[in-house]
């Protein structure tokens, strides 16, 4: 469930807050006030690209941590979708993922950060950086058939820590 109203999302200012069940629980973005998060959106759950990126992030969570950031994907897939595409990623490519996907049936979330494709009914990809104080401080959206750079996020997530 989302907490605020539909608003604008603008670069550097507070992220829209939001409330949802994950992999790991219910999820909110004020329970992460005080540490970096990487929010990254992907269209859907076992589909190739898609689990090249979720991969990727996941290859890289350690170092996203040892950075105080907390990753968060989101796709409008099911949480018995997303439960069931993590059990088939760990037995089939032995990658666990460590951090929460959500679960935005509604597409309320993906709606309040500029990632719904409405023609589909999926979300794009994009990736957010949010600040300690939850401002908005990266964000980056990609076509439907490109990943985004794990890399790259963590250069600007590095980068940003520096100011």
């Amino acid at each position: 469930m989302v907490q605020n109203k539909l608003v604008k999302l603008e670069f550097g200012k507070e992220a829209p807050g939001f409330q949802a069940l994950s992999t790991s629980g219910t999820v909110s973005l004020s329970q992460f006030l005080g540490q970096w998060v990487v929010l990254f959106s992907y269209v859907r759950d076992d589909t190739s690209i898609c689990t090249t990126e979720c991969v990727s992030f996941a290859e890289h969570q350690e170092v996203f941590k040892a950075l105080g950031a907390q990753l968060l994907g989101l796709s409008v897939d099911s949480l018995e979708s997303h439960h069931k595409w993590l059990t088939k990623l760990e037995k089939e490519r032995g990658t666990k993922l460590d951090f929460p996907l959500i679960a935005d049936e509604d597409k309320k979330i993906g709606r309040l950060y500029g990632l719904m494709d409405e023609e589909r009914g999926t979300t794009i990809r994009g990736v957010f950086i949010i600040d300690p104080k939850s401002r908005v401080r990266f964000m980056a959206y990609y076509p439907a058939r490109v990943s985004p750079s794990v890399e790259e996020a963590l250069r600007v997530l590095r980068e940003l820590k520096k100011t």
